[in-house]
């Protein structure tokens, strides 16, 4: 987004490759002086569009990380983002509760169930490791689980236990972000 013009995105000349089916990456690029940050508070942060499919309109949108950089005379800055990958999801069921039900057996979401409901709250809220990962998202991060059912299990037994909680603050936590504002259901 321009400055003159904060509804619109324009188009960055920026090197956008498929590395794979499932992941692009976005290379390295100088950002023009008059693009739109946002909010100051976050103004090591820009909102980037993608248009995955060339044949549908459609533009998925997300934040990226600037990094600034000085010139020799200190006053003078220039902006860039990237590298930056995206993962996309191969798999989008209907239902994703459907989904969790379908591939767990009543005994693997009674023991996910009984797991959860034993650990403190604020060991399923807060951020983990260098990214800031909820247990949520370290969970929907395993790409081939030794036991998917019981991954699954966890998944749905984590998200029942902070959707059902009555704080607004806690259901909330299923959506955050991580540092590299990616949400469990990005990932």
């Amino acid at each position: 987004l321009k400055k003159s013009d904060t509804k619109n995105p324009c188009k960055l000349d920026v090197t956008v490759e498929w590395t794979n089916k499932h992941e692009i990456c976005i290379g390295r690029c100088q950002l023009p002086e008059q693009t739109h940050y946002g909010d100051p508070a976050v103004a090591n942060k820009v909102q980037l569009f993608i248009q995955i499919n060339p044949n549908v309109k459609e533009l998925k949108s997300f934040m990226a990380d600037v990094r600034t950089e000085f010139l020799s005379n200190k006053e003078s800055r220039k902006h860039f983002i990237g590298p930056i990958v995206i993962y996309l999801k191969t798999e989008l069921a209907e239902s994703q509760e459907k989904f969790l039900l379908e591939k767990t057996t009543m005994e693997e979401r009674t023991d996910a169930y009984n797991l959860v409901e034993k650990k403190d709250l604020n060991q399923l809220t807060s951020g983990i490791g260098p990214h800031k990962d909820t247990v949520l998202s370290v969970l929907c991060a395993q790409k081939n689980p030794k036991n998917p059912g019981q991954t699954f299990a966890q998944i749905y037994a984590v998200i029942q236990r902070l959707i059902n909680h009555p704080e607004k603050k806690v259901k909330e936590t299923i959506y955050r972000s991580n540092n590299n504002q990616i949400s469990a259901f990005e990932i």
